[in-house]
């Protein structure tokens, strides 16, 4: 009698409900598995073709340097790419969607410049830098989440994005290149984690709707101009790791009615508060040894300035502090 593995069907009454057709159905179950599985890895090998087809690689293929059509409308990173290159999709106006792979390690200068039509970008772990302009002038990017791999945001990598809302800089990072996100219009928040620092000249620069700054306490140096023009900012507290605040540093922040100068300051720039048109008092602590000049200028509702007594009044004129304004010293 043959074996009933081997003759047993589901139409072989005999049979049903017998060992021999539950073994038949696991064979059967593991045959379409198998063949789904190969369906499922040849699309997927399609697929990853088709991205390839799209870009143009480095000799070692490790790298992206460019792609075929300007026109390209969505694109995945194949694996075995660890760099996007310099300018490699720069210009690509109707790029709407990037995913990035976790065998990236680093964004080149300008590697997304001028995406307009970008929205959402997730940047993995993998990458430990961000070149600089490389997202900058995506004007319709709302959200990005940097990778927790990330050690240094370039000059201007975000610049110009003026629909971005959302920013989370991670604990990873711990440089702001000059001009970060200039002209992040949109912004409103933004937290420094304690890993930072240093802030770059004019890093959060005409962010006029900024109205929510938290330094961390590793930031040593606020750059020149780092938060000029935020016109909503309303309070900074400046931790006591800052030891310098540069010439322009919070220039035409008009709605800042509140700031905190800590005992680690010691030197403040020239128009370091130009323009802070709400400004009612500063104490400046005795750290501070140099303030430069127009530091005051046009801060017309200021009504008290504390100040070292080493200064003189020659000093306090340099600095523009308006004339119905008290001056103490201690």
């Amino acid at each position: 009698m043959k074996n009933a593995e081997t003759f047993c069907t589901p139409g072989n009454l005999p049979c049903s409900g017998t060992d021999a057709e539950g073994l038949w159905r696991g064979k059967q179950e593991k045959a379409e598995a198998e063949a789904k599985a190969k369906a499922e890895a040849e699309a997927k090998a399609k697929a990853e073709a088709e991205e390839k087809a799209k870009l143009i690689f480095s000799e070692d293929g490790k790298t992206i340097i460019g792609v075929k059509d300007k026109d390209i409308e969505s694109i995945v990173i194949p694996n075995g790419v660890t760099s996007i290159g310099h300018g490699a999709f720069s210009w690509c106006k109707k790029l709407t969607s990037v995913a990035i792979g976790n065998g990236v390690t680093s964004i080149g200068d300008r590697a997304f410049f001028g995406c307009r039509s970008l929205t959402d970008i997730t940047i993995p772990d993998s990458v430990t830098s961000i070149g600089s302009d490389a997202f900058a002038w995506c004007e319709k990017l709302t959200s990005v989440a940097i990778g927790n791999g990330v050690t240094s945001i370039g000059d201007y990598a975000f610049g110009g994005c003026r629909s971005l809302t959302d920013i989370t800089i991670p604990d990873s990072v711990t440089s702001i290149g000059e001009s970060a996100f200039f002209d992040c219009e949109a912004l409103t928040s933004v937290t420094i984690p304690s890993s930072v620092t240093s802030i770059g000249d004019y890093a959060f620069g005409r962010c006029f709707f900024l109205t929510s700054v938290a330094i961390g306490n590793g930031v040593t140096s606020i750059g020149d101009g780092a938060f000029a023009d935020c016109w909503y900012l309303t309070r900074v507290a400046i931790p006591d790791s800052v030891t310098s605040i540069g010439s322009g540093a919070f220039r035409g922040c008009r709605s800042l009615t509140d700031i905190t100068i800590p005992d680690s300051v010691t030197s403040i720039g020239s128009g370091a508060f130009d323009g802070c048109k709400s400004l009612t008092s500063v104490m400046i602590p005795s750290s501070v040894t140099s303030i430069g000049s127009g530091a005051f200028d046009g801060c017309e509702a200021l009504t008290s300035v504390t100040i070292p007594s080493r200064f003189t009044d020659e000093d306090v004129k340099k600095w523009k502090v308006p004339d119905n304004c008290r001056i103490i010293r201690k």
